[in-house]
């Protein structure tokens, strides 16, 4: 970005940041994602429209709330399913806008969340650029999010050329980088920080440091989704993949425990709970829906017996 706009959005933020409303981090943001798969399942899969909007605004009221999904689905809502336009409800949309350009940039607020937007709608936004961008840069820590990029480039680079030798290099580079973090912050700096882009960045490079994850980093991944700092589907999935690949091979078959939240498939099967009952509620702790809603969703199969075939279950 060049200096003057910098500058310039730097400005207009001094004004723009008293109407951004100051929430309370004591709240358990679990709660918040469980509400939004409330909404979902209970009021726009029924066809209750505006009642789900009332909902939102409440849950956008009450939560720093800046994840995906609930972000998705609330533009979703209020585009396709309400038809509403900047001329009939500017008040609605700016409201849900402003907050959700504290993790977004604004090229990605337009490109990601304005499915179904009339054209006069759409060229309002535009024109709201400057304030959106000013919202997301004074709410996030640029250089932090440039450091963490280049983590992420160095991590991608001989995965990309299918290079295991550097591959392992830069894993125990970023390993060095990521524990450098976690003794300067306390814990690992999630989406208020980087932004959902540097959120998604960091989750991949802590993905690759599985011998980490289940002892050593386990209570401060947990603690990021109850501080709202991740999306728990990141954490479970990150979780989930480290248990199947701390596991090793039997007979040329590779052999792991259960998984624990079943956040992932293996040709098309989900990957196996010892219990899902007990899953179940472990997900309703992070605020995931139950396990049967998401395979549904997902499109994929619960078959363990077939699962086995390929990979051998520890007990």
């Amino acid at each position: 970005m060049k200096t003057g706009k910098r500058f310039f959005i730097q400005v207009i933020a001094t004004f723009i940041i008293l109407f951004v409303p100051v929430f309370s981090f004591a709240k358990n943001y679990a709660d918040a994602n469980w509400r939004v798969y409330e909404i979902k399942s209970q009021l726009l899969e029924q066809g209750l429209y505006d009642s789900a909007n009332n909902a939102f605004m409440d849950l956008f009221n009450t939560y720093d709330y800046r994840f995906a999904e609930g972000i998705s689905l609330v533009t979703e809502n209020i585009f396709c399913n309400l038809h509403k336009t900047w001329q009939k409800d500017s008040i609605s949309i700016d409201f849900y806008f402003r907050r959700f350009a504290r993790s977004y940039s604004a090229d990605n607020l337009l490109n990601f969340f304005c499915k179904c937007a009339d054209s006069s709608t759409i060229k309002k936004l535009q024109s709201q650029v400057i304030i959106y961008d000013s919202i997301f840069y004074t709410s996030v820590d640029t250089v932090l999010m440039n450091f963490v990029s280049r983590m992420h480039e160095r991590d991608q680079k001989p995965r990309m050329e299918n290079d295991y030798e550097n591959m392992l290099i830069a894993d125990s580079l970023n390993l060095i980088e990521l524990e450098k973090l976690l003794q300067q912050y306390g814990t690992f700096p999630g989406v208020r920080k980087l932004g959902v882009s540097g959120m998604n960045e960091m989750k991949i490079l802590i993905h690759h440091e599985s011998e980490q994850i289940l002892d050593k980093w386990y209570d401060v991944l947990m603690q990021l989704i109850i501080d709202g700092e991740f999306a728990p589907i990141l954490i479970a999935d990150i979780i989930d993949h480290a248990i199947f690949m701390n596991g090793y091979p039997i007979n040329n078959k590779w052999a792991t425990k259960y998984v624990k939240y079943g956040t992932a498939e293996f040709k098309g099967i989900c990957e196996p709970v010892k219990n899902i009952e007990q899953t179940n509620r472990w997900r309703r702790e992070i605020g995931l829906p139950p396990l049967e809603y998401d395979i549904k969703k997902r499109g994929v199969k619960y078959d363990e017996a077939e699962y086995r075939k390929y990979v051998q279950i520890i007990e």
